[in-house]
């Protein structure tokens, strides 16, 4: 699976969220930490880009329901082993996102991974409150993400993480350099007042998407959040602990 499309698709970049998980009692491990990218493409719809200490992960909300069997979950013929179960909560979020949640949200995680040929599948399950979300995807080497980013060959090893690239991993880097002008442009989104949409319309031109979207927020159209105080949780990043 090709997750950017054959050819690679435009995505355009509309939210950003930061998550952590919550140890249990007693649980000496420490607190892990994760950075989301919610994306768009008009034909494709929504998509995650899941940036963990592990590596990276392309995931998607599913339409379905998979089977679940002990540890064990199937999804469209294939079987995925349960790898991680923890309680997360949602710490920043920024930019705009399909539902409006208050930041601090917990929720009940489940994440699952491939095995053989589909070991880089993953899914995750998510539970808050009474309503439960699945998601699905793959991981991606830090490569397929700088290509699709334009991210310069001296700049690239920022990509890497501690791990090979699994989506399940365990905190991210506090130095976040990829994806730079991807978040500045969702910050200038989120604080689309006349001036913030002259800027934007400036970098990126009046006609483009970038500040169409500027403008539609500042009209009041849709969920536009601002210093982090409400916004989505992602439907599953494929994996988080």
């Amino acid at each position: 699976m090709l997750p950017l499309g054959r050819p690679p698709l435009p995505w355009q970049a509309v939210g950003y969220l930061e998550a952590c998980d919550i140890p249990a009692p007693g649980d000496d491990e420490e607190t892990s930490f994760w950075r989301e990218y919610l994306l768009f493409n008009t034909t494709q719809g929504f998509a995650f880009l899941v940036d963990t200490n592990d590596g990276w992960s392309w995931v998607k909300p599913l339409t379905g329901v998979p089977v679940v069997k002990g540890d064990k979950a199937i999804w469209q013929g294939r079987d995925y082993r349960k790898r991680w179960s923890y309680s997360a909560k949602v710490t920043w979020v920024q930019g705009e996102f399909y539902w409006r949640l208050q930041r601090d949200e917990r929720a009940l995680v489940i994440d699952y991974e491939g095995s053989g040929a589909h070991a880089q599948g993953r899914l995750s399950r998510e539970q808050t409150g009474l309503e439960v979300t699945w998601s699905g995807g793959e991981t991606l080497a830090a490569e397929v993400v700088a290509e699709a980013f334009g991210i310069a060959p001296a700049q690239r090893a920022a990509l890497q993480r501690d791990a090979a690239p699994i989506s399940s991993g365990a905190g991210v880097a506090k130095a976040l350099v990829i994806l730079a002008a991807v978040l500045i442009l969702v910050l200038m989104l989120s604080r689309c007042g006349a001036d913030g949409c002259d800027q934007v319309r400036d970098t990126f031109g009046a006609a483009s998407n970038e500040f169409q979207q500027c403008q539609r927020s500042n009209s009041g159209s849709g969920v536009r959040t601002g210093g982090g105080s409400y916004g989505g949780w992602s439907s599953g990043g494929g994996g988080h602990k």
